[in-house]
């Protein structure tokens, strides 16, 4: 089943005008290879990759809604079609998150024919040429090239006039120029919107930084603070409504990551603001920087002891029941071995002490911890590492493990809670970074996942329980979320979806890696120059229960 959620939006952009007055591309532009692309006199865009037949393309950051008129000036320039035969053209509708969709369009200098090929989830669906262009006219000279997308019903137009008519069920999406084994010029292009409906491809909506290629950015790495100057990451709240707390706070934990000498690699800090004053729609900035939080720094370093000397990382908090804050997280030995570690804080969550009993579990992270009717309930992933033979022995699962001594995990009863899916399936490979939180009289847990990546994930899915042990996953095929696409910060993978309930919306907080700009290993894991940062996707409470519940 094929599902497609529709935002409707009062008030949106109605048109886009591109007239390159300017002297270089612009940062809404970004470059997918190869090929030459430049300004000419601050008028058009030039591209040339003559003796190349790969396509080249300037993609830009802005998207169009599920109904368009893209509209290009285009001529070819000098020397054409060394190894193929010259294309020069634009494409529109593109989706290249677990999607790869899009209409191309191009006009052909040798056969002068018009040529249109859509794509939907990687497939070529369609293909036509129209009839040969009158040999009267110079492709050498300025021609309007648009794609009018309409109810799906596409119209493709040379200087107004209809040369291809089809069919196309595709949303909107991205749009480009493009050119193959040419040398062709691209004045002002220009997309209007002709309906106010946006194609999602997730229901959980990014909302953070609206910038090129920034979308959902909400916290970014600083390389002027030394504690987080490559990346920052994994978000863990604990929002204290507790009546014996004299001023009631909102902690925000999270993991900064440093390349300063004499800094730990990965270590735990820590931001507060008071409940009060608490929105998750606000810009997050510290007090010195004018917005509302405190930025406290550090609060879990690496060692001294062997079992966490080398990163402290990958956190989640939970109050105990005479208001200790206990803090678990994933410490790394000498060997980089993963250990589940806990450190527990009784001046109300600034400075904590490591548990003499860890590590409480050997070669596992914790991905949250619940405190709930007098126990608690510690989540971690767990892939069965067999330290004799030095390799995993299953695929990363979810499991709780539950107990009334939150510094002790030895005798405490052991339950899985989410497995990989079956073979084929979107998350066949792994999941984890499971996240937890009420909604509705319901336990909901937030989980990242994949088929091919032990832990770079480009997907996040929902799982519910009434016991916070027996869990269910949603089976909608529409996702839950996903990666950003080719160009944005998060383009990599996603984890750790700290969600939110907050006036009848869901925020989710999450930890992305990426880079800015096109990049052809963006499915490496870890791939250089990438980073983590924290972005902030959304949606309504209403949207959120009707995709996992449906028949509610």
């Amino acid at each position: 089943m094929s599902v497609i959620f529709l935002l409707s939006i009062s008030a949106f952009a109605n048109s886009f005008v591109e007239n390159w007055n300017r002297k270089s591309i612009g940062g809404n532009w970004f470059q997918v290879p190869a090929g030459k692309w430049g300004i000419v006199n601050k008028q058009y865009l030039w591209g040339e990759n003559v003796g190349n037949s790969t396509w080249s393309r300037q993609v830009c950051y802005t998207k169009s809604s599920d109904d368009y008129l893209l509209t290009a000036k285009i001529k070819f320039y000098g020397e054409q079609g060394k190894m193929f035969r010259a294309r020069a053209g634009i494409a529109s509708s593109i989706r290249d998150n677990l999607d790869y969709s899009s209409i191309v369009v191009w006009i052909d200098f040798t056969s002068r024919k018009i040529t249109v090929l859509v794509k939907k989830k990687g497939e070529n669906i369609l293909w036509k040429e129209s009839v040969p262009l009158s040999t009267k006219i110079d492709l050498f000279k300025w021609h309007k090239l648009s794609i009018e997308k309409l109810s799906g019903k596409v119209k493709i137009l040379f200087d107004d006039e209809k040369m291809l008519e089809f069919s196309a069920e595709i949303g909107g999406g991205r749009f480009a120029c493009l050119i193959e084994d040419a040398h062709a010029d691209f004045s002002i292009i220009t997309l209007k919107n002709l309906s106010n409906k946006f194609s999602q491809n997730s229901l959980f909506k990014r909302c953070a930084d609206i910038n090129p290629g920034k979308e959902g950015l909400l916290l970014p790495y600083d390389p002027e603070v030394s504690w987080r100057s490559v990346h920052a990451a994994n978000a863990a709240f604990l929002i204290s409504t507790d009546p014996r707390d004299k001023v009631k706070k909102v902690y925000f934990y999270f993991r900064g990551t440093s390349d300063i000498k004499g800094y730990p690699q990965n270590s735990i800090g820590l931001w507060t603001q008071p409940y009060d004053t608490f929105s998750p729609t606000d810009e997050w900035k510290t007090v010195e920087q004018g917005g509302k939080w405190i930025d406290h720094g550090l609060v879990v370093k690496c060692g001294p002891d062997k079992y966490d000397i080398n990163e402290v990382l990958d956190t989640c908090v939970a109050k105990g029941p005479h208001g200790e804050i206990y803090l678990y997280y994933v410490g790394k030995d000498d060997h980089y071995s993963a250990m589940l570690c806990v450190a527990k804080s009784t001046d109300g969550g600034f400075t904590f002490k490591k548990s003499k009993n860890n590590p409480l579990k050997m070669d596992v992270g914790p991905t949250d911890v619940i405190y709930h009717n007098g126990k608690f309930y510690v989540f971690y992933s767990d892939a069965k590492w067999n330290r004799k033979k030095r390799q995993l022995t299953d695929k990363l699962t979810i499991y709780v493990a539950v107990t009334k001594n939150p510094e002790n995990l030895n005798g405490a009863k052991i339950y899985k809670c989410v497995a990989p899916g079956e073979k084929g399936q979107w998350d066949s490979n792994a999941v984890g970074g499971g996240r937890v939180f009420c909604l509705n009289g319901k336990w909901w847990m937030i989980y990242q996942g994949g088929d091919s990546h032990f832990d770079f994930q480009p997907r996040m899915n929902a799982a519910y329980s009434d016991d916070l042990i027996h869990w269910n996953k949603v089976d909608n095929p529409f996702p839950l979320f996903l990666r950003g696409e080719s160009g944005n910060w998060d383009q990599g993978a996603i984890w750790w979806g700290e969600t939110i309930p907050c006036k009848n919306k869901l925020y989710m907080f999450y930890e992305g890696w990426g880079s800015l700009g096109f990049t052809p290993v963006r499915n490496s894991d870890y791939y250089y120059p990438g980073h983590s940062q924290i972005g902030r996707a959304c949606c309504t409470t209403n949207q959120f229960l009707k995709w996992a519940l449906p028949a509610m």
